[in-house]
């Protein structure tokens, strides 16, 4: 793949160090031009969920996510990417994203779970790279 070539990129951001290396790593690597998207996912919350009120509707968590998200990355100096928030299991809301996008590459970090851990939570990148039909470049921590 000629990433000189891409034109749209997607990275899914949680706001840890690891995914904002990632979002730096994307925008290093493609040409000038591309755009960048950046994902946030909320999870869903159960309607028994103590967290859950009427006044927290699925459009006001997305909202105050968005607000959250939008003034930590200008604060980290990716104020022009375009940032995505949405509520739902993440490998799902990554690749649909990258479909709706045409995004031609998805940049993302893994945590790099193993052992009960990986058992338990299993691996966003992983689930991700199976259903993607875009080409996948998946960071490991450093260090």
């Amino acid at each position: 793949m000629d990433l000189g070539a891409v034109e749209r990129v997607l990275v899914p951001v949680d706001l840890t160090d690891l995914s904002l290396e990632a979002l730096e790593t994307a925008r290093s690597t493609v040409a000038d031009g591309a755009r960048l998207h950046a994902l946030f996912v909320l999870p869903e919350l159960h309607p028994l969920d103590p967290a859950v009120s009427a006044d927290l509707t699925p459009a006001v968590r997305i909202e105050r996510a968005t607000h959250t998200v939008a003034h930590r990355l200008g604060d980290q100096g990716f104020g022009d990417v375009a940032l995505h928030v949405t509520i739902g299991e993440p490998a799902h809301e990554i690749v649909r994203l990258a479909e709706d996008l045409h995004a031609e590459l998805i940049v993302m970090s893994s945590h790099h779970y193993t052992g009960l851990m990986h058992a338990l939570v299993g691996s966003v990148a992983e689930r991700v790279v199976r259903r993607a039909s875009c080409a996948v470049l998946v960071l490991g921590p450093t260090g």
